[in-house]
Formats: C-alpha cells, structure tokens, sequence
C-alpha cells in the first residue's frame, strides 16, 4: 500500500497496470465499505440496546410517579375525611 500512496503519472501507465491500479483502489473502498457497515451494525446495535434502557426506565418511573401520585391523594383523601 505503501507505493499506492506515491503520487502516480497516470500517463506514463500501460492499460494493463491501469487496470491493475484500479483494481487495488476497488478492493481496498470494499473492505473500508465492509469496515464501515460492520462498524454501523455495532452502533446500531449499541443505539437499540440504549433506547431499550431508556423505555425501561420511562417506564419504572412513569409507574413509580402514577404510583406515588395515587398514594398521595389517598393520604390527602383521608385527611380531608377526618
């Protein structure tokens, strides 16, 4: 990879070495499009894994608040009442 880095004169280049170049540059953009998508599925991964945590959460504390409300006012009901 090292002589792909080297700036190249692309006219001083035969059609065969062309093709081979072209080649290289291919297969080197697959594997970074194969690196990328392996690194997208993980962060989707990790993003659903979050968004279940926060849903959990919403949801203890949405009943834990529903909860606690209903006992307050059945305090406050029952205070009134006396």
């Amino acid at each position: 990879m090292g002589q792909l880095e080297q700036p190249i004169d692309l006219q001083k280049l035969s059609q065969r070495e062309l093709l081979i170049l072209v080649y290289t540059k291919v297969e080197a953009l697959e594997k970074t499009s194969v690196q990328q998508t392996e690194k997208q599925i993980g962060t989707d991964i990790q993003l659903a894994v979050i968004k279940t945590k926060m849903q959990i959460w919403a949801a203890a504390i949405g009943f834990a608040t529903g909860l606690l409300g209903s006992i307050i006012i059945l305090v406050i009901a029952k205070v009134i009442e006396k």
